[in-house]
């Protein structure tokens, strides 16, 4: 069992080599055995040690540019999903229904699972509107710009409309990470095709065999970030995720 002051430096440790990667550094595989004897040492717990193997995962991904732009849609369940991976990975998800004015919120993440930016598109308007930006990266908090929430927020939840301004940023990004989420922990039966199949997408259910996908939005389901807006200024706010 490992002690709190351990599992402070592991926190440390993965926000390190997560930082590296997004700044395009290559790490030795003698730092990634390093950590591992570490968690090892330390008797961490399976989780751990699978995080770390998503890491070194991801730092081989990219330093041989194994990024090809791929696109995948198909129903997840009963929801419509889209998720596209490029130099960063976009899940789109409509909400409503085609009968009725609806929207989609459109979610983009970096390959270690922070957001980068979530927008809204209108239907049949075919109008988007963005709902925030990443500005910066500091660690685990995300210094963002803030927009005007779409008009049909009731379509997101029930309640959404209700919550406070900072809390519905907050809500609305971890909407996200619960849409990777959902798709991890779904089963291969839950995928079936897109009833309006994109041209050159892939079928959702290829998704599940792409086990390094899979991995990069394992870090994306895990995130459960809170939002604050600065004191000076609404339209300025940042995202914690919590270690």
């Amino acid at each position: 069992m490992p002690t709190r002051s351990e599992r402070r430096s592991a926190v440390l440790i993965f926000r390190n080599l997560e930082e590296r990667i997004r700044q395009g550094q290559k790490i030795p595989a003698e730092q990634f055995d390093a950590v591992k004897m570490f968690l090892n040492s330390g008797k961490f717990s399976r989780e751990e040690i699978t995080r770390l193997k998503e890491i070194k995962r991801l730092a081989e991904m990219l330093e041989h540019g194994t990024r090809q732009p791929k696109t995948y849609s198909g129903m997840c369940g009963t929801i419509p999903l889209t998720f596209s991976f490029s130099d960063s990975v976009t899940i789109l998800r409509p909400y409503g229904t085609r009968k009725t004015h609806h929207l989609k919120i459109i979610w983009e993440f970096d390959y270690t699972g922070m957001i980068k930016q979530a927008r809204a598109e209108l239907i049949p308007e075919k109008k988007e509107q963005s709902i925030l930006l990443a500005e910066s990266l500091t660690g685990s908090i995300v210094q963002c710009t803030c927009y005007e929430m779409p008009d049909r927020t009731r379509l997101l939840n029930p309640y959404f409309a209700t919550l406070k301004k900072a809390a519905q940023y907050g809500a609305l990004i971890r909407y996200g990470h619960g849409t990777a989420k959902d798709f991890v922990n779904s089963s291969p039966e839950d995928i079936t095709d897109a009833f309006w199949p994109e041209a050159g997408h892939y079928p959702l259910r290829e998704l599940k065999k792409n086990i390094s996908a899979l991995e990069i939005l394992a870090s994306i389901s895990r995130g459960k970030p809170n939002f604050f807006f600065e004191r000076t200024d609404e339209k300025k706010g940042r995202l914690i995720y919590p270690a």
